[in-house]
């Protein structure tokens, strides 16, 4: 199934920029008017109210007549005619649900943004509302203070945990907060977590490169604190037998996300003794670094290296020729994902985990090396 894309209206995209710079605490008591915030989005200002009206009713701002827009501390609830609180509620009376995630929206990648955006489409058709909240998160370690003083400060009836460290994990579980995982959990965390199977992904990968006749592959891996790099690594681990029996080795190349880090990946690889004939790539933007450090060194994809991404993202696909990838429909993950968090919201019911096993998108950047092996 190809992937379905659902585009970002140019509101949608104005209001995400808001919502990440409400997420930085950017405007602390107003934000700049209508005219000079359009001014610096380079849009209409028509298109900044219809963005500013999106974020009012989420919840997020606020305004009197004759005054500026303000921010809306997120840990707002609402109250019943002389009764007590009521926990998770934003202001227009929506339960909240909450996203953590380590990257701003500009940084993050087009299909992480198509689920989100999904999301918050399916979770609005059931009178929910998704907060999101960006928390910089550099080591497995890390997140714990500033993650501290968000919980102190909002109130949400449910949490997703996209990309995040292995402290945040820890910490949803430790003080038993209703969350999910949008990911991969990391080792000896018992949250639920809805996840592309990147361990199957990675096994397809290279029995495919095996029938295709390579037997020296590479592996690049980011640094990463997020559990998704350590699940390839396991699943490459349980792998060894099987790749020690037909006779293929692999070459883990451990690299920095920043392109720079890619390329020295890609020279490394290129100065060995036993080159490689085909290169497994786990994230797309990374992908797209290899494909430009390869074209830059002479090498010639796939005629003399094979290349495979293990995540898509749709500039995948505009590629030429197309990188051989891994694909998830957006839309379909994303029910699988709402359904159950749907229910822990209103009845408290802890969904099980779910691994969905991603589509091989062909591509051109696979190669036939020579006669497919009979074993």
């Amino acid at each position: 199934m190809p992937l379905a894309l659902r585009r970002l209206s140019l509101v949608d995209q104005v209001a995400d920029a808001l919502r990440h710079e409400l997420d930085r605490a950017q405007w602390s008591t107003q934000l700049p008017g209508e005219h000079q915030l359009a001014a610096t989005l380079q849009v209409s200002r028509s298109t900044v109210r219809q963005a500013l009206q999106l974020l009012h009713r989420e919840g997020r701002l606020a305004v009197k007549r004759g005054s500026r827009w303000r921010p809306v501390r997120p840990a707002l609830v609402r109250r019943t005619a002389g009764g007590p609180k009521v926990p998770g509620t934003a202001a227009g009376g929506a339960k909240v649900v909450a996203m953590i995630s380590s990257l701003p929206s500009a940084e993050q990648a087009w299909s992480s943004i198509l689920i989100r955006d999904e999301l918050r489409a399916q979770l609005q058709r059931a009178g929910l509302e998704l907060q999101t909240h960006v928390l910089a998160q550099r080591s497995p370690r890390s997140g714990g203070a500033a993650l501290r003083r968000l919980l102190a400060h909002t109130s949400a009836a449910a949490w997703v945990l996209a990309s995040c460290s292995e402290a945040v994990q820890r910490h949803f579980e430790r003080v038993a907060l209703p969350a999910l995982v949008l990911g991969s959990a990391h080792p000896g965390i018992g949250l639920p977590a809805f996840r592309i199977d990147l361990g199957a992904a990675l096994r397809h990968a290279l029995g495919t490169l095996h029938r295709h006749g390579h037997r020296q592959i590479a592996l690049l891996l980011p640094r990463s604190p997020f559990a998704g790099t350590r699940e390839v690594a396991a699943s490459l681990a349980e792998a060894a037998p099987w790749l020690r029996a037909h006779g293929i080795g692999v070459a883990v190349r451990e690299h920095e996300s920043a392109t720079s880090g890619v390329g020295s990946a890609i020279g490394s690889l290129l100065a060995s003794q036993v080159r490689p004939t085909a290169v497994i790539v786990m994230l797309p933007g990374d992908a797209l670094s290899a494909l430009g450090h390869l074209h830059a060194r002479g090498v010639r994809v796939p005629e003399t290296l094979s290349l495979v991404c293990l995540f898509d993202d749709p500039y995948l696909a505009r590629l030429t020729p197309a990188l051989a990838r891994y694909a998830c429909d957006p839309a379909v993950f994303v029910r699988r994902l709402a359904r159950p968090l749907i229910r822990l919201v209103h009845s408290g019911v802890r969904p099980s985990s779910v691994a969905v096993v991603p589509e091989f998108i062909r591509g051109g950047t696979l190669h036939l090396r020579d006669a497919p092996d009979p074993h």
